[in-house]
């Protein structure tokens, strides 16, 4: 694991967090396949026993379960060390995250591309609307910006002879 680590660092010196979090990874995976005192004895079943493990266990930091993209994540940057066992260390070995079936994840599909709506659609909406919710609305629908970057957009903000709107972070509450 030290050698993969000091690889990772080496080869992304600029991406401390990576190398950070590859050993929290790392870490986990010890924690619960440690019993396993050669690489090539971890099997595809031992990666979906700590799918399930890493699943069932709380995160510290947050007091929940840990979520389908972070167990993703980590399987992810487990196929990475093997691969570099195999590659860079010449282990002859075949990598049992290789084509690993990543676990749902119910918040990804607030990812996923948004509904459309039918002329028919908008049609009703604004018919239902008064003067504000239609400009409300209008600025959504056109210009593609969320809610709260809307709430928080200013003049300033707006170029009219550009025709362009600059989206910045919520300002600081203090």
């Amino acid at each position: 694991m030290r050698m993969f680590l000091e690889h990772v660092r080496a080869h992304s010196p600029g991406k401390p967090e990576t190398a950070r979090r590859y050993e929290q990874v790392l870490e986990h995976f010890q924690r619960h396949l440690g019993n396993k005192k050669y690489a090539e004895a971890i099997t595809r079943a031992h990666i979906d026993d700590y799918k399930i493990k890493r699943s069932q266990e709380l995160s510290e930091r947050h007091g929940r379960r840990i979520a389908p993209r972070t167990i993703n994540f980590e399987v992810s940057t487990l196929r990475t060390f093997f691969y570099y066992l195999i590659n860079e260390r010449g282990i002859p070995m075949t990598n049992p995250c290789a084509h690993f079936k990543p676990l749902k994840d119910e918040k990804n599909k607030a990812h996923r591309k948004p509904p459309t709506y039918s002329q028919k659609e908008l049609d009703l909406l604004f018919a239902a609307c008064d003067d504000f919710e239609k400009t409300v609305f209008a600025a959504l629908l056109l210009t593609g910006l969320r809610k709260r970057e809307l709430y928080y957009l200013a003049w300033i903000d707006v170029d009219l002879g550009k025709q362009t709107i600059l989206v910045t972070p919520k300002p600081e509450e203090g």
